[in-house]
């Protein structure tokens, strides 16, 4: 799944050129091989230079604790969120609600890359979400942006449409 999460994070960034990406392993790491250097290993590691190569920083956090909070999220997606068994979802979700409850998105109030990776690792779980109200404010204001029309060209299942009353400006959203 990597591999389509990082083709759409490069749509959604508005990459001309599309990566070739490869896996490695039982667990299917991506794997981007760039002409100037070894490969970059790994989703989070991958993610991240897109974002550089797109030139755009603020994804990646516009304070020394933004960016720490977006690497902590990053690194949570693949330590625990890619890990999950089945059942624990819901657990994983519970979570996120609960930490989602003051806020819009991960790290405060700026949408960052920890936003797109969570979305992409539990998009194919959004028909379970409905229940969750600070899910759905975080995700809800995730979905309305180009982010999951890209991704869901290249996902499978239907796509997901937020509740509770969200109404999504260009920069921010409202829960009415």
């Amino acid at each position: 799944m990597a591999p389509r999460e990082l083709s759409a994070l490069e749509k959604f960034l508005g990459l001309k050129k599309p990566h070739k990406y490869s896996t490695q392993g039982v667990k299917k790491v991506p794997v981007l091989q760039i002409n100037s250097g070894p490969p970059l290993v790994g989703l989070g590691t991958i993610a991240c230079h897109l974002v550089k190569e797109a030139k755009r920083p603020d994804l990646l956090g516009d304070s020394a604790e933004s960016r720490a909070v977006v690497q902590q999220w990053i690194e949570h997606r693949v330590t625990k969120l890619d890990r999950c068994r089945k059942d624990d979802v819901k657990t994983f979700l519970k979570d996120l609600d609960h930490y989602l409850q003051d806020m819009v998105y991960l790290a405060g109030n700026h949408f960052t890359l920890a936003d797109i990776l969570i979305y992409y690792g539990i998009h194919p779980f959004m028909t379970e979400l409905q229940s969750n109200h600070n899910f759905n404010k975080q995700f809800g204001a995730v979905h309305k942006t180009q982010l999951d029309q890209s991704f869901s060209q290249r996902a499978s299942g239907a796509s997901w449409q937020p509740t509770h009353g969200l109404q999504t400006h260009s920069h921010f959203t409202e829960i009415k």
